[in-house]
């Protein structure tokens, strides 16, 4: 029964490739890395400088990677907020930078992935996965949509992607 087990849970699709993918945790102390600037800049460097590896086609960084934990937030489209307990979305939220779905080789299904271009001081942008966008617009496109994601304040982006669902347990 277990090798049974684990032989299907081998056949599941996760909805990303993780064949050939190197993942690594990297903790930031608040004694060295005091701001949110400091931090920013770190990263940014870490994006750099694996780019310029050798064999290194792709490179991402996400705060949670897939199948490693959530982040559940309150999600919905400007303007419309929930007004029943019932009509509440909460989505698994996730910080990106870099090329992190397509370094998972997460297909974008409509629009576009986030760019170098999509940081800190631009438009805040964002992109989803099927599931949330079918969720959020009863089926109609939610690219150039706003979304209001509770992050313990309201933080506003445009959806610019959509991409194909990922799972996450």
């Amino acid at each position: 029964l277990l090798v049974r087990s684990l032989w299907r849970l081998e056949q599941v699709d996760p909805g990303y490739e993780p064949a050939g993918v190197l993942t690594a945790r990297v903790p930031l102390t608040l004694a060295t890395y005091k701001t949110a600037a400091d931090a920013d800049g770190f990263f940014d460097r870490l994006l750099d400088e694996t780019r310029a590896l050798a064999g290194v086609e792709r490179v991402g960084l996400l705060d949670i990677a897939p199948l490693s934990g959530a982040n559940y937030s309150l999600v919905y489209v400007e303007n419309r907020p929930p007004v029943e307990e019932a009509d509440k979305i909460h989505a698994e939220v996730r910080t990106a930078a870099g090329d992190p779905l397509q370094a998972l080789r997460i297909p974008i299904v409509e629009g576009r992935a986030l760019t170098d271009d999509d940081r800190p001081g631009a438009v805040n942008t964002v992109v989803v996965n099927r599931a949330l966008a079918a969720a959020l617009t009863s089926g109609e496109s939610p690219l150039g949509r706003r979304l209001v994601i509770d992050l313990g304040e309201p933080y506003v982006a445009e959806v610019v992607g959509v991409a194909g669902d990922v799972r996450e347990w």
